[in-house]
C-alpha cells in the first residue's frame, strides 16, 4: 500500500462543531418560547455551573423590566421610556403566528439562576435573571441545585 491511499480511523471521524449548540437543548428551548410555564434545569458554562428554571425569552424580558422599574426606583416617565427600550425584544418571543416559520433560538433564558462554585455559596443567594448563549452551553441536567445549609 502506498502512503497517498492509507487512511487513518481519525480522518474517518468527523469532530462536533463546537460552535453550534446541542440541537437537543436549541429544540428545547424553542418549545419553552411562547409558553408560560418553567422548567428546572442545571447548564455548565465554561467551567461554570448555572442552576435556576428555564423560561420563554418573552417572560425573561418582562421579569427583567419589573426588576429594573424597581431598581431605578419605580415607575416615572423617564424609567418607563429605558425598560421599554430595554425589555422590546419581549414580542420576538411570542408565538402569535403559529404558520410562519422562526429560526432557532441562540439564546437561553433562566429565572432565580444562581451560579455554583465549589466551596462556595451559590450568587446570587436568592436567584436572578439569566441570559446566556446557547453555543456556550457544554452541558445540562433537568433538574435545578440548591445550596446546602450552614450547619
Amino acid at each position: 500500500m502506498t502512503e497517498k491511499s492509507q487512511v487513518s480511523a481519525t480522518d474517518t471521524i468527523k469532530k462536533p462543531d463546537q460552535t453550534q449548540p446541542d440541537w437537543y437543548l436549541q429544540q428545547l428551548v424553542d418549545m419553552i418560547n411562547g409558553k408560560e410555564y418553567e422548567l428546572p434545569i442545571t447548564l455548565f458554562v465554561n467551567g461554570l455551573i448555572v442552576s435556576g428554571q428555564l423560561t420563554s425569552g418573552h417572560n425573561y424580558f418582562e421579569g427583567l423590566g419589573e426588576q429594573l422599574t424597581e431598581f431605578f426606583g419605580g415607575p416615572s416617565d423617564d424609567t418607563s421610556k429605558a425598560v421599554a427600550l430595554l425589555t422590546a425584544p419581549a414580542d420576538m418571543y411570542t408565538n402569535d403566528d403559529e404558520d410562519e416559520e422562526k429560526p432557532l433560538p441562540q439564546y437561553i433564558h433562566l429565572n432565580k439562576a444562581r451560579v455554583f462554585t465549589p466551596g462556595q455559596q451559590p450568587i446570587p443567594s436568592e436567584g436572578s435573571w439569566w441570559r446566556g448563549r446557547l453555543s456556550s452551553v457544554d452541558g445540562f441536567h433537568f433538574g435545578s441545585l440548591s445550596a446546602l445549609k450552614e450547619l
